[in-house]
């Protein structure tokens, strides 16, 4: 079983949450107090409630979003089952016409439940299976109306008419001779116990004709009945489903309840307890799960014993330490020493409590934070667990870490953000190409995901130039809120901004692009200017004069090339470099010289920079900065 989409409304931060999608790894993003854990919690309850009608415990007002409890919180969660799953929920001759009605779809299941204020608390408002609904408007769909929807012949009660030729006789008074008619099929069954309690419940109607006739064979001639001389079943209310009985929908809804129940395990960020004195080594781990490791350790289950020598190939994979179990406590090997868990690290500890969830049978595990306790090196190994993991579960993962999110597909990736007092989960849609010039470029995703703002630049170049200007200006372009990206738009043909402009929409930050003379006629940034996404000397400024290079100093240039690289100059060839266009010249002129002019513009950039003084600052370059610092500080208060 995986979790492929959820919708969430209403629950605490949550007002209006949609997630399509999911793939077997999850990991959001975000900072503190974003509404990360409020969406596993959430998860934790559907699944550990999903039977459960009434009011629950831990609800009250605060868990409405902005306390507003007249508007019930709605969940609705859409899960694929494998086919060993199928085969165990649904009946054989159900899954069978399942699978040739609808495909790969048979496997998918939505569910809906809400939670109404108090009293009423939980209800589960829509079960859909494929397109065939099983409960809707919280009511179980009747026999007749799925037989209607597979294709299926059902007789409903509607068609089925009781008739007494006994005086006296009635739904009260079942006596004498009397049929059963099934109208559409023009025939006549003899009333046995199963249409007798059709006809005390009511479901079927009934006529008594004694007074008009008493001979039950001439009136099944006469209005045209082929006579059945056997009592009605259930099973001929279906000729081609036997199977299709009254309790079909609500077994199958019993069985796909209790399939799922608890089928989700929420691992909280707070995994440990806090020593009461200080002096003495508690461990990190909770003591059901070293009693669950001891057990499984020391176990003569297969079962069990299989689980153990994964947890301990693992560890000793993950640490270069074994683990071994003792009637009293768990240790940890390092050469001869034998020494209690509680006596390593935190790091370790983390570990082994991961290593026991990641064993059990839960389909699906949502982890708070996994990067407690652990160093980077421990901490890129465990996420490379994760993925090998997710092979057989599906894994959703709230971190802050840089490191997970480097480590993980784009794809994969959800941004969680706070806009008042709304949670905004977003993910990037052009996952592909994003994850392909994050590769080309050498971007980390941090450098997206955890900034507040992006400056996109030309090249490496801009980069480092930029913010050692805005740095003589009073800007600070190196805050840690403030990524500076490189496109090499120019040198690749083409920028890529429908890419760059979906991330930064997706995690909702201000974006400027400062870009060379030539990006003048490129068709992809005239479409946004046009479009009114790019806005000139807004959050797009194009350099006059040509590239970054055209605004050094000439002096601090020259003074640059010959210090960098320990060369004289002519003068014909400081001449050379007076003129715009002054990259592609100083290339040329490096190559001239047989110099390695691998990385030249960093190198002569930074010199050039780091020896200017703010008056050198070309105006235009202080109007570029200075507009992008007001936007920050309005915006982010940087």
């Amino acid at each position: 079983m995986r979790i492929t989409s959820v919708h969430v409304k209403n629950y605490k931060s949550l007002r209006n949450v949609s997630l399509e999608g999911l793939k077997n790894l999850v990991i959001f993003i975000g900072p503190n107090s974003s509404g990360k854990s409020n969406l596993l919690e959430i998860l934790y309850r559907f699944f550990t409630e999903i039977d459960l009608t009434g009011v629950t415990q831990g609800i009250d007002t605060y868990s409405w979003f902005d306390g507003n409890q007249e508007e019930p919180i709605e969940v609705r969660v859409t899960i694929e089952f494998d086919e060993e799953e199928c085969n165990e929920v649904f009946p054989q001759e159900l899954l069978n016409i399942m699978k040739e009605k609808f495909g790969e779809k048979y496997r998918e299941l939505s569910i809906c439940r809400n939670i109404v204020k108090p009293p009423i608390g939980w209800k589960t408002k829509s079960i859909k299976w494929a397109d065939i609904p099983l409960i809707e408007d919280e009511k179980p769909i009747t026999i007749d109306k799925l037989a209607v929807l597979l294709g299926l012949r059902y007789i409903p009660f509607e068609d089925i008419q009781a008739v007494f030729f006994a005086p006296g006789a009635s739904n009260k008074n079942i006596t004498g001779d009397r049929l059963v008619l099934i109208k559409s099929l023009k025939k006549a069954f003899f009333m046995g116990p199963y249409a007798d309690q059709l006809v005390r419940s009511g479901k079927v109607k009934w006529i008594n004709v004694s007074d008009k006739i008493t001979d039950w064979k001439k009136f099944a001639s006469e209005k045209g009945y082929t006579v059945v001389e056997q009592p009605l079943s259930e099973e001929d209310l279906n000729p081609h489903a036997s199977w299709l009985k009254p309790q079909l929908i609500s077994d199958t809804i019993s069985r796909i309840l209790s399939k799922i129940k608890g089928r989700f395990k929420l691992i909280l960020a707070v995994r440990n307890s806090w020593p009461q004195n200080p002096l003495q080594r508690s461990p990190f781990i909770d003591s059901e799960t070293q009693s669950t490791l001891r057990e499984m350790g020391l176990s003569e289950d297969r079962e069990k014993q299989k689980n153990w020598s994964k947890i301990k190939h693992e560890f000793n994979e993950l640490t270069g330490y074994s683990l071994e179990p003792h009637p009293s406590y768990l240790r940890v090997v390092e050469g001869d020493l034998f020494l209690p868990v509680q006596y390593r690290g935190g790091g370790e500890q983390e570990l082994l409590s991961l290593l026991r969830f990641l064993t059990e049978e839960d389909p699906v595990i949502g982890i708070e934070e996994p990067e407690l306790h652990l160093h980077p090196q421990l901490a890129r190994r465990v996420f490379h667990l994760f993925k090998k993991a997710s092979k057989e579960k599906q894994i959703l993962i709230t971190t802050h870490s840089t490191i997970f999110v480097d480590q993980s597909d784009v794809e994969t990736t959800w941004i969680v953000r706070k806009e008042g007092k709304e949670t905004i989960i977003r993910k990037v849609k052009e996952t592909k190409d994003l994850r392909i010039l994050l590769i080309e470029l050498g971007v980390r995703p941090s450098d997206i995901f955890f900034s507040e703002a992006i400056i996109f630049v030309e090249g490496e170049s801009d980069r480092i130039v930029l913010p050692i200007w805005a740095e003589k200006m009073g800007i600070n372009l190196r805050h840690p809120k403030v990524s500076i990206i490189p496109t090499w738009g120019k040198n690749r043909g083409k920028y890529y901004l429908n890419v760059w402009i979906d991330a930064c929409k997706a995690i909702d930050i201000p974006y400027f692009m400062i870009f060379d003379k030539e990006a003048e006629e490129d068709k992809e940034i005239k479409d946004f200017e046009k479009r009114g996404i790019l806005t000139r000397n807004e959050n797009l400024f194009i350099l006059k004069r040509g590239s970054i290079e055209d605004y050094y100093p000439f002096e601090k240039l020259i003074d640059a090339i010959e210090s960098e690289y320990d060369i004289k100059l002519t003068e014909d060839e400081q001449e050379e470099l007076r003129a715009p266009a002054r990259a592609r010249k100083i290339e040329t002129l490096l190559k001239s010289k047989s110099i390695d002019y691998r990385s030249w513009k960093v190198r002569i950039g930074k010199r050039v920079a780091e020896s200017m003084e703010f008056d050198e600052i070309e105006e235009e370059l202080k109007v570029i900065l200075e507009r992008i610092r007001s936007k920050l500080q309005l915006m982010l208060n940087i």
